[in-house]
């Protein structure tokens, strides 16, 4: 099996880790692509060798690349780009305070290396995280044109498994055949208890996802340390080692940025006079998302306004109802003071703390409102009707109402606040869900960010070995698929 790695910063930690696992490994052939010289070096200092750096191709052919979109024209008639190239160029936070030439040179010169990757090794599968912006939705693109496989790596996020997607919204293949499969058999009293002892345990623990205990950090004022660490790593990638890498910010203006992100979150988290929640109210939860992100930005672009998304929930609630916004721990500093005014100035709603409790938040309400976050999840787990308004691995449930048109949420919210309880799904129905999220994908905990408390060889061990299953499953699918 040829597998190409995109090991860019930020899953690199995951894939250092899976490399060094697999890469003596008899009948697999590894590739290591990285983004730029500084990424190189962290590698091969690990005895990982990288063969493709996107940076020297783009400095060394950055001259003969097209400054407008001639050759990116040809581009989208040779392949099939699921979205706009546009739309994927707002959704990237790196590239879209970018002028129009460095756009259309680096989407062509992204397009030849990741050509040139796959002309000359012929990977069975290109192994990156789910598609979250420009620089890995092109092999995606170029995979989906038939020349090899993608497969996105992505969290289960409530529990330590995780599993490999090759759609564009991170759906899980696995989830939904095992999910498909129970629906029409009788979950044994065994497989029962297994779901039953989760749900229990999850309601009176409820476990905060890993990947939040490292994002809620970064925007308090204990990160100072790493503040520093940051913008020392940024000066030299940029300045020495990085420069022809768009995802490298220039260091000054990211340190500004960072530095009053830091400060105004220590204000925001200490003075600011949030909404407290009134639990003998009837209410809708509605969480707010991190942003710029993939979950917003690819998983529901046209439904990425949250404040514009806040303000026709609210408007298509029932009177006696009122909509509970929820604040985001980690973008805590990140949203300007007046967003939230204008949150708290609408009649029937109340701007919460992003250090409420949500598994208290959750329980209490009517129903959980999301554009695509994880609190949904949560709340088919508490047993809360769930309005879905994007693109999410768990919307295979059939017990979330998806919306589709906007127009239509008075009626969905009419219908299911003023249900009776007896009218949702059976139980039976919800626990065969919970059941097949937990068989799920395979055991492994992707960290994003190692501590000294983290067994290495452990995590290496089981992402390794998920890997190769996952990987297993999705050739198998393919195969299934090309026979019928």
């Amino acid at each position: 099996m040829n597998l190409c790695f995109d090991s860019r910063a930020g899953i690199d930690e995951v894939f250092k880790l899976i490399i060094k696992k697999l890469k003596n490994r008899k009948g697999i052939n590894i590739t290591c692509a990285v983004h730029n010289a500084f990424e190189a070096k962290v590698h091969k200092r690990l005895g990982i060798n990288v063969e493709y750096v996107l940076e020297d191709y783009l400095r060394t052919n950055w001259d003969r690349l097209p400054a407008d979109t001639r050759q990116i024209k040809s581009y989208e008639q040779m392949y099939h780009f699921e979205v706009p190239l546009w739309q994927m160029i707002y959704s990237d936070r790196h590239l879209r305070n970018k002028n129009k030439s460095y756009v259309y040179k680096t989407i062509t010169g992204m397009i030849q290396w990741w050509e040139q990757i796959i002309e000359d090794k012929s990977p069975d599968f290109i192994v990156s995280e789910t598609v979250v912006g420009m620089w890995n939705y092109i092999p995606y693109v170029l995979c989906k044109s038939g020349k090899c496989r993608f497969a996105g790596l992505l969290p289960l996020r409530l529990i330590d498994r995780f599993y490999i997607t090759d759609d564009l919204f991170g759906h899980s293949a696995s989830l939904e055949q095992e999910y498909q499969r129970v629906k029409t058999e009788v979950l044994t009293e065994q497989e029962q208890k297994k779901v039953s002892d989760f749900i229990e345990k999850f309601i009176h623990y409820p476990k905060q996802p890993y990947y939040m205990q490292f994002t809620a950090r970064s925007s308090r004022i204990t990160g100072f340390p790493r503040f520093l660490g940051h913008m020392l790593q940024n000066f030299i990638e940029y300045y020495f080692l990085g420069k022809n890498d768009y995802t490298v910010p220039k260091p000054l203006p990211d340190a500004v940025k960072i530095f009053r992100r830091i400060v105004k979150g220590k204000y925001v988290g200490k003075y600011y006079r949030f909404d407290k929640p009134d639990f003998q109210k009837k209410y809708v939860l509605f969480p707010l998302q991190y942003y710029p992100e993939a979950s917003t930005d690819i998983w529901a672009p046209y439904r990425k306004n949250q404040l514009e998304i806040i303000r026709q929930v609210a408007q298509s609630l029932p009177m006696g109802c009122e909509l509970y916004v929820k604040e985001h721990t980690a973008l805590l500093g990140f949203r300007d003071i007046s967003v939230y005014k204008k949150i708290q100035s609408l009649p029937n709603v109340r701007l919460l703390s992003p250090f409420c409790k949500t598994a208290e938040l959750i329980a209490n309400c009517d129903a959980v409102c999301t554009i695509t976050s994880t609190v949904g999840l949560e709340a088919i787990i508490f047993d809360k009707p769930v309005i879905l308004l994007g693109n999410v691995f768990y919307d295979c449930y059939e017990g979330i109402i998806k919306v589709g048109q906007m127009e239509s949420l008075p009626r969905i919210f009419q219908e299911v606040l003023e249900k009776d309880k007896s009218q949702y799904p059976e139980l039976e129905d919800r626990l065969k869900f919970v059941y097949s999220y937990l068989k799920a994908g395979q055991p492994g905990r992707m960290v994003l960010r190692l501590t000294k408390n983290d067994n290495r060889e452990k995590i290496a061990e089981e992402l390794a070995e998920g890997l190769i299953k996952e990987l297993n499953f999705l050739k198998k699918q393919k195969e299934l698929a090309v026979h019928f």
